[in-house]
């Protein structure tokens, strides 16, 4: 809960999309899913959600580990995910951690969640900044990663093939190819029809609201 909490509105539906990455998660062979779809469909809220779920339903007893990338893409924001900032961890050398961090995440069912992970590599698919001409292409907002440390981000992905802990991404980009790894697309949109009227009573009622006060408005569908 702390980890990944409920946002303001709490978890609304996306059963569907749950039971997707479910069974995407239970695929030995791939070990990393991710969730693509353009800003404000929800693609945080979905990961946190299942994240919970997960966790709750014992699909990772080694622990859930969120890291955000939205303003940053250092990849030591991973190893704080696990560690934590300021701890023994950090007096141990480069390459103790790295045994610490990849032992951890080999000996135990773990969930690392990557928040916004578009930054990473910059919007283009080769990791180069993206085309300032091209209107399509949201703007970079925070500096890629440097080659160095996406290295560190395709080695643990690498050295987690075949162990029991799941990445689970959410990008903007339709891929992560970089990573040199085929992870399971789940590709999402908006909310269906039957979910967005909970999500509107949702926030009608942190402002006292209730459906039926709009009975009459045609704008209210």
């Amino acid at each position: 809960e702390q980890v990944c909490p409920a946002g303001d509105y709490g978890f609304i539906g996306r059963d569907y999309d749950v039971q997707r990455i479910e069974r995407a998660m239970y695929q030995t062979d791939r070990h990393v899913v991710t969730i693509n779809g353009v800003g404000g469909t929800g693609k945080t809220e979905l990961a946190n959600g299942f994240a919970r779920w997960y966790s709750e339903t014992g699909g990772c007893p080694g622990g859930v580990f969120r890291a955000e990338f939205g303003d940053g893409t250092d990849f030591a924001r991973v190893m704080a995910s696990v560690f934590g900032y300021g701890t023994d961890h950090s007096r141990l050398s480069d390459e103790q951690q790295w045994q610490a961090l990849v032992g951890h995440l080999r000996g135990n069912a773990c969930l690392l969640v990557w928040d916004n992970f578009e930054t990473v590599a910059g919007y283009a698919s080769d990791g180069t900044a993206p085309d300032a001409d091209n209107a399509e292409e949201p703007a970079q907002l925070v500096q890629p990663a440097s080659e160095a440390e996406r290295q560190q981000f395709r080695q643990l992905v690498k050295e987690l093939r075949g162990g029991p802990t799941r990445v689970l991404i959410t990008t903007r980009k339709s891929d992560e190819r970089w990573l040199d790894v085929v992870p399971q697309k789940v590709e999402i949109g908006g909310l269906v029809a039957r979910d967005q009227i909970p999500l509107a009573s949702s926030i009608l009622d942190t402002v006292g609201k209730t459906p039926d006060d709009f009975a009459e408005d045609q704008d209210f569908a």
